[in-house]
């Protein structure tokens, strides 16, 4: 059972800045240690987290899940909900809309997109077609967004593959990429290269962190970012 929500939502947010965290945490085969790695100094202010590969018996506390995309939130959620992001896998995304302490209402996008298909993991058609589902579901969104998680632009090795075709989209789409944006680059996996990524639209990267592996197979990474962009 995922029991780390309840002890993050103990915790009180923060207003004017706040983070968001994006984790895959590898089906939480090592729920102990993420959970620890959640609650520790390093994320323990975060308001906003996207986690990937939650599996259904470890959802209880979640704020909101889809497939096993996760969102947990320190702020109240208005609306909810999921996103088909590929027609032929049936592969979804989560999303939900945060209200922040001042009011403003920040929607939030939870995504793991398709690693392969059969034995090649070299697809980014197939990838970008699956964020364009997402942005297009994002386009009349009137406020702040955040579009999180593992977008799985493979790269074997090397660090930040900032060619991918689905990061060009985001771009184009008026996205800023929070890390990049705060100097911060680093492989987040350690076989397929830098695949977690925030992208944020209507609000201001401030810092960003890119954090451990403990218990996953992937880094967690971090942003912490300033109200909203008018």
């Amino acid at each position: 059972m995922l029991r780390l929500a309840l002890l993050l939502l103990a915790v009180p947010a923060a207003a004017e800045e706040f983070s968001v965290v994006s984790w895959n945490i590898h089906k939480g085969k090592h729920l102990a240690r993420v959970e620890k790695e959640l609650t520790s100094s390093s994320l323990s202010k975060a308001s906003l987290f996207a986690l990937q590969e939650v599996l259904t018996d470890q959802l209880s506390g979640v704020s909101h899940a889809a497939g096993r995309d996760a969102i947990i939130s320190r702020w109240k959620l208005k609306k909810r909900g999921h996103v088909l992001v590929n027609p032929e896998t049936g592969r979804v995304a989560a999303w939900a809309d945060a209200v922040s302490p001042d009011g403003t209402t920040i929607r939030i996008y939870s995504l793991h997109l398709s690693y392969k298909i059969g034995r090649n993991p070299f697809i980014p058609h197939v990838r970008t077609a699956e964020m364009r589902a997402v942005l297009d579901h994002a386009d009349p969104v009137d406020g702040p967004i955040i579009v999180a998680g593992d977008f799985n632009t493979v790269g074997w090795f090397f660090c930040c593959n900032r060619s991918a075709p689905l990061l060009h989209l985001l771009h184009k789409r008026g996205y800023t990429d929070a890390l990049a944006a705060s100097n911060v680059d680093c492989n987040t996996q350690h076989i397929v290269g830098t695949v977690d990524w925030i992208f944020v639209k209507g609000l201001t990267p401030i810092s960003a962190t890119c954090g451990n592996y403990a218990g996953s197979d992937h880094k967690w990474i971090q942003a912490t970012l300033k109200g909203a962009v008018r």
